[in-house]
């Protein structure tokens, strides 16, 4: 992980902790800070499993950093040093995402079940600005 972390330009302030779960991926939390940048950032590196095709790890990265345009919310790619979305080391590769804090919608629910009107509210606002998104652009492979 930090041998990927340094790759995007990213020093860590303290050892990157391992998160379970996610798809075809070891997933990281990362807290520090990117070179020349003094503000602390945490972040999600993703060390993708090597059998995983690089083509569609180039397209989820191309939609993720495509849906900025509506500022739908997801965590976004930070691109390596040297500019690419995408690092390649010892035959992994991995990518740096924004982390979201959070949890998850049926843990919400089961702690209080009144929260239910408000957590559809703002999943029907997510759902909104996606469909905001001009995707003709990013159907190629679909």
């Amino acid at each position: 992980a930090g041998n990927f972390l340094s790759a995007f330009n990213f020093t860590p302030d303290e050892p990157p902790v391992r998160l379970y779960g996610g798809y075809a991926s070891s997933n990281f939390k990362a807290v520090g800070r990117k070179a020349g940048e003094g503000e602390r950032q945490t972040l999600l590196l993703k060390v993708n499993y090597g059998g995983l095709n690089k083509e569609d790890i180039e397209h989820q990265l191309f939609v993720m950093n495509h849906l900025r345009t509506v500022e739908f919310p997801t965590n976004y790619p930070h691109p390596s040093a040297s500019g690419s979305l995408m690092v390649e080391q010892i035959g992994r590769s991995a990518i740096l995402l924004d982390f979201i804090q959070g949890k998850p919608g049926d843990k919400v629910l089961a702690d209080d079940e009144a929260k239910a009107p408000k957590l559809i509210s703002e999943l029907s606002a997510a759902l909104a600005k996606l469909h905001q998104a001009d995707m003709r652009s990013v159907s190629r492979d679909l």
